[in-house]
């Protein structure tokens, strides 16, 4: 984060100046969704509000390519380095065999388009470009590629070109296709056959396409690639200069805008890395399992096993549920500490603007979602929404050090929010998806963990005997940094896990009574005889 004004595509103007303080005011909006419609615009034709009106809305249907990369393996050792070259070789690894249809669709219903954002009952959250850093290792400084759209002429010329096929051959595929599109099986024909006669270069475009096809650029069809992908594939030892983070940042929100529709019946895109996102971020929600053999130099997207026998069919309904009871702290904000001395937070991440993707432009807003960067969450500034040119765009990621998002405050507690947010997001969103839960709890940011994996849970009656009266947060921070210190200065004394732990517990321990607080443990007194 940069302490300079943040610097955006177009104008932007300050929440409180229009509608944030709107409690005395008659608010027109929808029942359970935003009281105010300045900011979701698009509410109407939302799927959020087709659920709470309670008309039928069944589960999207998945496509997972998970198997298909699995079953086409890696990229033989002739075109290995080729591959490693362009930055795309992690995909390989980072596919899930099985989509969770229920915690999938349930998130998908609390995007919005207007915000590239989800909305729960903690305010929004969002996978960003350092979510993909950790989770897919992928490059993330370079430049936007345009995809320019292919009519039928000039899809041939490029599978001739790249793929060493014939025109014939090229219009037949196509032809069964239905425009500029082949079809993955058909790539690993390809794929086999120049392998058999060393054309390594041409083989490696057929399998660089299928990856790209069956990861980041997944599409509805379940069983087609745009052959549009191929063009920044042409010049392999070109390939890794290309922002690929960013291309599937922008095609996940690309996706996750149309599922979010009430019409839609479908969510196409990366599963993996969404279906992962959710699991690091919010483990309260969706059961998972880690592998216990995962090594933390592979990317994140690696550690989490989704098979048909670990993956809970739990409905829609009860993760609406679940996630209508969300606290703060039942979120990870900040879950790759582990995994920074792998891959390294990169000051690009906190770029704010605008990415493309050839035709798709989406809107990446920091400020929307600084606590997952560990910044006491504000209200943001009212959305403008101004055409701009892809040059533009492209010029402002090109100087992305000049675009960077202000540093706020930091937090105390993680996930951390400005007094006035909750009360302000619970007027411009709907936070929960079911009746009749329509008002803020005003300890929204400061209630215990609610930790529910199915349909219902226990409530604990247990009673610490160790709480006392509570005390300032300031002791919290003293009494982590004090952990910390003691475990630097006296190697041996705890091991990592333990010192993690006890500091989670110090801050797991806080409540909120208008100013932050936290609880304190008296200290046992032991005889040491």
């Amino acid at each position: 984060m940069v302490d300079a004004a943040t610097q955006d595509t177009g104008a932007e103007t300050n929440a409180q100046d229009t509608g944030a303080e709107t409690d005395g005011d008659e608010l027109e909006g929808f029942l359970g969704g935003p009281r105010d419609p300045l900011v979701l615009t698009e509410y109407a034709d939302h799927v959020a509000g087709s659920v709470w009106s309670g008309q039928e809305h069944l589960e999207l249907k998945l496509c997972s390519h998970g198997r298909k990369v699995h079953n086409l393996g890696r990229s033989i050792p002739a075109i290995e380095d080729m591959v490693a070259g362009t930055g795309l070789s992690p995909l390989i690894a980072c596919s899930i065999d099985i989509g969770d249809r229920g915690i999938i669709s349930s998130f998908v219903e609390r995007w919005h388009r207007e915000t590239s954002s989800f909305h729960l009952p903690v305010g929004e959250v969002s996978i960003t470009l350092d979510d993909i850093a950790s989770l897919l290792h992928l490059p993330i400084v370079g430049a936007f590629h345009d995809f320019q759209p292919l009519c039928t002429d000039e899809t041939v010329l490029l599978l001739v070109e790249l793929l060493m096929v014939s025109a014939e051959v090229a219009m037949t595929e196509t032809g069964q296709c239905g425009g500029p599109y082949v079809r993955l099986q058909w790539l690993r024909d390809v794929y086999q056959r120049r392998c058999q006669t060393q054309h390594w270069t041409v083989a490696a475009h057929a399998y660089l396409l299928h990856l790209l096809g069956c990861t980041l650029f997944a599409n509805k069809s379940a069983t087609h690639v745009h052959v549009a992908h191929i063009q920044a594939l042409r010049n392999l030892t070109l390939a890794g200069r290309y922002a690929w983070r960013a291309a599937g940042l922008v095609h996940m929100y690309d996706q996750l805008n149309d599922a979010s529709l009430s019409t839609s019946r479908q969510f196409a895109g990366y599963i993996t890395l969404l279906q992962c996102w959710i699991y690091e971020h919010f483990p309260s929600v969706a059961e998972c399992n880690a592998d216990p053999d995962y090594d933390e130099v592979l990317p994140r997207a690696c550690r989490w096993i989704a098979t048909k026998k670990t993956v809970k069919k739990l409905s829609t309904a009860t993760y609406r549920q679940c996630m209508d009871r969300l606290r703060i702290l039942d979120a990870c904000w900040m879950p790759y500490a582990e995994h920074r001395p792998v891959q390294n937070f990169h000051p690009i991440s906190c770029f704010s603007g605008k990415l493309c993707k050839g035709p798709a432009v989406v809107r990446y807003k920091l400020e929307r979602f600084m606590h997952q960067f560990g910044y006491i969450q504000c209200i943001p500034a009212h959305p403008v929404h101004s055409w701009v040119s892809y040059d533009d765009v492209d010029d402002t990621w090109t100087h992305y050090s000049d675009h960077l998002e202000a540093a706020g405050d930091l937090c105390v507690v993680s996930g951390q929010c400005a007094p006035d947010y909750i009360d302000w997001f619970f007027v411009i969103s709907h936070p929960f998806m079911t009746a009749p839960q329509t008002n803020p709890p005003r300890d929204a940011y400061a209630m215990q963990p609610s930790h529910i994996p199915h349909e219902a849970a226990p409530t604990s009656t247990h009673v610490d005997p160790d709480a006392n009266e509570p005390r300032h947060a300031v002791e919290a921070c003293h009494a982590i940094a004090e952990a910390l210190e003691q475990h630097l200065n006296v190697l041996g004394t705890s091991t990592h896990e333990e010192v993690i732990q006890k500091c989670l517990r110090i801050v797991k321990s806080v409540t909120e009574d208008r100013n932050v607080y936290v609880r304190s443990r008296r200290r046992r007194c032991t005889d040491q005889q």
